[in-house]
C-alpha cells in the first residue's frame, strides 16, 4: 500500500526544466517521497535587445492585447521594459492576457492584474477564452520562445487582430545535458520522467539522435504537463503515460500521484 504521506516514496523522478525552475519542482516531488534527478534539458536565454524590442515598448499605449504564455516570456519581457527605462507598470496601459495560472502568478507578482487568464494552457484554450472580445483590427502583441506554436497568432489573425510576434528569449539545450542524459540511461535510469514544455521533449530527443527512444527509457513512465506536450512527446516517439490536466508542477506532481496510485 502507498504511503499517504509520501504517496511517491522512493521512485526516481527525472526533471528536464530550466535550471533555475528545477529545484523548485524537485522540492514538490521530494515532499511527495520522491527521489529527483535534475537534468534540465531547455536553458532559457534572452535574445539581444532589438529595434523590433524596443518599438514594440514604445507602442504599447496603442497596443489593445498583450499575450503571455509563459512566466519566462514576463519576466523577460519586462526585463527589456526595466532595460528601456520603463516600469512593468507601463504594460497596465494595456489588456493582458496570460495563459496559464503560472504566467498569471507572474504577472501578479510584478503589481499587474491580467484581464483574462485562459484556464487551459493552449493556444486554443486561450483563443476560445477570448471569444467575446471584439479583436477586429486589434494590435495584439505576443512575446514568445523564439522558437513557439503558429497556432495562436493564425487564430488571433483569423479573428481580424493585427498579430505581432515579437521573440524575446530562446530556449537551447545546456551544455552537457546530453552525455548526462546517455549516462543516465545507461545505468539506472529512473521511474518516471516529466516534460513540462515541448521544447524539454524535442532536445531530449535530440540527445538520442536515431534511437529508439520507448526502448531507451525502458519502464520509466512519461508524464506531461498538458496536451501540446503529450503530442509532441507522441510524435517524437515518447508516448505519455501521464498527462496534467492542470498546467503547473503542482498539478503534474498530482497527476503522477494518481496515476502510480491506481
Amino acid at each position: 500500500m502507498a504511503d499517504a504521506a509520501a504517496p511517491l516514496k522512493g521512485l526516481r523522478i527525472l526533471v528536464t526544466r530550466a535550471p533555475q525552475q528545477a529545484p523548485a519542482f524537485s522540492r514538490q516531488l521530494q515532499s511527495l517521497g520522491a527521489i529527483p534527478v535534475e537534468i534540465p534539458t531547455i536553458e532559457i536565454r534572452p535574445v539581444v535587445d532589438s529595434p523590433r524590442i524596443r518599438a514594440a515598448i514604445e507602442n504599447l499605449p496603442v497596443t489593445r492585447l498583450v499575450v503571455f504564455t509563459s512566466a519566462n516570456a514576463v519576466k523577460i519581457f519586462c526585463d527589456f521594459l526595466e532595460a528601456a527605462g520603463f516600469q512593468s507598470n507601463r504594460l497596465a496601459e494595456t489588456q493582458l492576457c496570460a495563459i496559464g495560472s503560472e504566467t498569471a502568478g507572474a504577472l501578479e507578482r510584478r503589481g499587474l492584474q491580467p484581464a483574462l487568464v485562459a484556464g487551459e494552457y493552449t493556444a486554443e484554450g486561450l483563443v476560445e477564452a477570448l471569444s467575446g472580445w471584439d479583436l477586429d483590427g486589434a494590435r495584439v502583441l505576443v512575446p514568445r520562445a523564439a522558437v513557439g506554436r503558429d497556432v495562436l497568432p493564425d487564430l488571433l489573425a483569423r479573428r481580424g487582430a493585427e498579430v505581432d510576434l515579437l521573440t524575446v528569449y530562446e530556449t537551447v539545450m545546456p551544455i552537457g545535458a546530453g552525455a548526462e542524459l546517455e549516462a543516465l540511461f545507461a545505468s539506472k535510469g529512473v521511474d518516471v520522467i516529466t516534460f513540462t514544455s515541448s521544447s524539454t521533449v524535442e532536445n531530449f530527443a535530440s540527445a538520442f539522435p536515431g534511437r529508439n527512444l520507448r526502448e531507451l527509457v525502458g519502464r520509466a513512465r512519461v508524464a506531461c504537463m498538458g496536451p501540446v506536450t503529450a503530442t509532441t512527446a507522441d510524435e517524437l516517439g515518447l508516448p505519455a503515460d501521464i498527462v496534467a490536466r492542470e498546467f503547473t508542477t503542482r498539478g503534474l506532481a498530482a497527476a503522477i500521484v494518481t496515476a502510480l496510485s491506481r
